[in-house]
């Protein structure tokens, strides 16, 4: 009986959990007696479903050369992360709305501008989001269809 009782218990504990990390996810509504770490896990466990992504996206650097030329940097080597999680990163999530986004975006070319010009005479640098279609062949299958739209630009 005692152990049936607890059992019952932890099973409740698990769906009020549960229920507290999908609530939070879905509908922005946080379920007070629940503790903090509990409440975190069962949040953090819930991130794959709180959104789907329509397009594919990636960041693109572009330098401009003293003779007027622009040229591409690789990505890799400001971002060392696997797709996925350089992409999380490049949204930058933790800063509310677009101006205060694009105000990090032209300090980031900034400093990558200053990097670059320790060892190439680069005049400008730019940021760009590039977005294309999903398809169902392979990430890239659709990627010479892209767009690009500028995020920032150093100087």
């Amino acid at each position: 009986m005692l152990r049936r009782i607890l059992l019952q218990t932890v099973i409740a504990g698990y769906l009020l959990v549960s229920l507290a990390g999908i609530s939070f996810s879905v509908l922005r509504i946080r379920i007070p007696f629940v503790p903090d770490p509990l409440f975190r896990w069962s949040y953090e466990s819930m991130s794959p479903w709180q959104r789907f992504a329509k397009n594919n996206q990636d960041i693109a650097i572009r330098a401009k050369k003293p003779d007027g030329t622009w040229g591409d940097i690789s990505v890799e080597k400001y971002f060392p992360f696997r797709r996925g999680q350089r992409m999380v990163m490049v949204q930058l999530a933790s800063f509310r709305g677009d101006e205060a986004k694009l105000v990090q975006y032209r300090r980031l070319a900034g400093l990558m501008l200053r990097e670059e010009q320790r060892i190439h005479p680069y005049t400008a640098l730019e940021l760009f989001a590039v977005t294309w279609p999903l398809s169902p062949e392979s990430r890239d299958w659709l990627k010479p269809f892209s767009t690009s739209t500028p995020l920032a630009t150093a100087p």
